[in-house]
């Protein structure tokens, strides 16, 4: 079966199944990252285990659609009863919802919530980091399920990188101090694109579901 009707039918299926019995459950999680980590990408692969239910930057979606009003709690939006057969129901989370207003009352109460899993993504090389977050507010493009090879022309000051490589720094080791009571799975972005069978392995044992191949139609931008 092509990856992509597969993962269209496990999605579809984890929406019917939710309309019977509910159950609450199941493991928590939050992939909390800086933009140009990957964090899409792996949004897509854990949404295609059947088990698993990632709701990617709801947070902004619910935001949007309910025309900008205050947000629900974090329970009513992502973490409220599921079907029985969902073993694990997670979003996204970005470093600079902790000091934004619309984010940071959802983004305390994750805190607050010692059972969620935190899933640490991170990217090693800054510098690309820096580069892709540039080449994306460039073309507005965030994510593809498409190839290209049309990559803009950016420039790059080499003080704005320094000062974005420290801040990104703080903001990871701020992550640390706030989520040291939570049990904690540290990613690299350089490892799910290196050994991702292995990388995936881990992350799915880590919110305990039995390991299975996951796909992404997403596709790398340059």
């Amino acid at each position: 079966m092509l990856p992509y009707l597969r993962t269209w039918l496990i999605i579809k299926r984890k929406k019917f199944l939710n309309l019977f019995p509910l159950t609450e459950a199941y493991t928590k999680f939050v992939i909390v990252c800086a933009p140009r980590s990957g964090s899409t990408w792996l949004h897509t692969l854990l949404n295609s285990h059947p088990q698993i239910i990632s709701h990617g930057e709801i947070l902004r979606e619910t935001y949007e659609v309910n025309a900008n009003t205050q947000l629900p709690s974090i329970d009513k939006i992502v973490f409220h009863p599921h079907h029985k057969s969902i073993q694990a129901v997670g979003l996204k989370l970005f470093y600079e919802y902790e000091s934004n207003e619309v984010y940071q009352k959802s983004f305390s109460e994750i805190v607050k919530d010692k059972t969620v899993c935190i899933i640490h993504l991170v990217r090693e090389d800054k510098q690309s980091q820096f580069k892709s977050l540039r080449r994306a507010e460039a073309t507005q493009q965030w994510s593809s399920g498409k190839t290209t090879n049309q990559i803009p022309i950016i420039s790059i000051d080499p003080f704005e990188l320094e000062n974005y490589q420290s801040n990104l720094l703080k903001s990871e080791q701020r992550i640390n101090e706030l989520f040291q009571h939570h049990p904690t799975l540290k990613i690299k972005y350089e490892d799910l694109l290196s050994d991702q069978k292995k990388t995936l392995a881990t992350i799915q044992n880590f919110l305990s579901v039995k390991p299975r191949k996951l796909f992404s139609l997403l596709k790398k931008q340059s």
